[in-house]
């Protein structure tokens, strides 16, 4: 179930270390985009989770919806990652991870190198600027096959033509309007526990050496 989660069956063993600090509690954002058509209608989502020692918290669930028919698919996912970012912000949801499925985006940001599109700069920087102002651990690259939370998201803004942002208090009767979203944590997330416990052990070595 994914409400509440306890450790023993999600977080237990999965703290992530991050220059010889564990966390108690950090935060994932997940973000996507889509394009129906590619350009054409388009739909980004992001999804926020507080992940413990103890439970496993949905913060914040969030999709906008673009009726104009000139939406790529990357523009929605960049999108996509601005406003999870600025929900984020609010929240000051730190130290945060951040996932997605496109590896250029992902660099792009790991690295500091703006896209050479002009029409990704400005939504690039946008984000930027607020990444600058959060404690960023890490930014993941997942399979699409496993960023199905946030790809749902975008797919309910581009059929729902609506665009909604949500902060979650953990009830379970506000999780169960987003069961279709919420029925790919496990999936998603077991991937994103597998890559931290990878990369936590290949520093310890690393340090040993």
């Amino acid at each position: 179930m994914w409400t509440n989660v306890h450790a023993s069956n999600h977080t237990a063993g999965c703290g992530y270390m991050a220059q010889g600090q564990t966390w108690l509690t950090e935060y994932l954002l997940f973000y996507d985009g889509r394009s129906h058509g590619n350009p054409g209608a388009g739909g980004s989502g992001a999804i926020v989770l507080k992940i413990g020692l103890k439970e496993l918290n949905v913060c914040w669930i969030g999709h906008m919806s673009y009726a104009r028919s000139s939406v790529t698919t990357n523009v929605a996912k960049h999108i996509g990652l601005l406003i999870g970012l600025k929900a984020c912000k609010v929240k000051r949801s730190e130290p945060l991870h951040v996932i997605g499925d496109n590896a250029m985006i992902t660099q792009q940001y790991k690295r500091h190198k703006p896209p050479k599109a002009p029409h990704f700069k400005q939504i690039y920087w946008q984000s930027r600027r607020i990444t600058d102002q959060l404690n960023i651990t890490n930014w993941w690259h997942h399979d699409k096959s496993h960023n199905q939370m946030a790809g749902t998201l975008a797919t309910l803004a581009i059929q729902t033509r609506r665009s909604v942002h949500v902060h979650l208090t953990g009830q379970t009767t506000q999780l169960l309007s987003w069961t279709q979203v919420l029925q790919h944590l496990d999936g998603d997330l077991a991937e994103w526990q597998g890559f931290a416990r990878n990369t936590t052990q290949e520093s310890v070595v690393a340090d040993t050496m």
